[in-house]
């Protein structure tokens, strides 16, 4: 009964297709309270300290790159070679693009996060890789989230070109 109590259910806990209060799978439960909590105690305490304004600043401005971001990404050349832009015209500071590579290729997600380094931290970057039996190729995921306010123009601009110049290397690559 006490398992039912702390049993977690979330897509990214594997669960190794045991039964549904089965002990012996890891990571299935966890104790209330266990989670870090330092992510909302800073955002209580930037929300109690800043002036509404310069919240609202902040937030428009990161708006504002991932915007610019995701049109850089959205008209490019790529965009009608595979690259789908998931929210071209985004309405929050995340951008999402994936495309169909040949294969579940853990180097070129290495490659993009090293080349992507050169830039300024203003943003954070994941990856992904989708990969089903009904899906001939893989399906590869990065997200960008737009963090930091006042990232000039000219950064995020190159930080696009950047990911789109790895992103076309690997495309010639996977075509030999």
């Amino acid at each position: 009964e006490l398992l039912k109590t702390v049993h977690a259910e979330a897509p990214y806990i594997e669960h190794y297709g045991c039964d549904a209060f089965d002990s012996s799978s890891p990571g299935k439960y966890r104790l209330m309270g266990s989670l870090d909590t330092s992510g909302i105690i800073a955002a209580y305490y930037t929300l109690a300290l800043l002036p509404d304004t310069t919240i609202d600043a902040m937030v428009q401005s990161c708006l504002e790159q991932a915007q610019i971001f995701a049109q850089r990404l959205h008209q490019s050349p790529l965009s009608k070679e595979g690259l789908v832009v998931i929210n071209p015209k985004p309405d929050l500071n995340l951008v999402g693009a994936y495309w169909s590579g040949k294969t579940d290729n853990f180097d070129f997600h290495k490659i993009m996060a090293t080349s992507l380094a050169q830039h300024d931290k203003g943003y954070l970057i994941s990856t992904t890789t989708y990969q089903s039996k009904t899906m001939p190729n893989p399906i590869l995921v990065h997200r960008f989230c737009f963090m930091t306010p006042g990232m000039k123009r000219e950064e995020i601009l190159s930080l696009a070109d950047t990911y789109l110049e790895v992103l076309k290397s690997q495309l010639l690559v996977e075509a030999r």
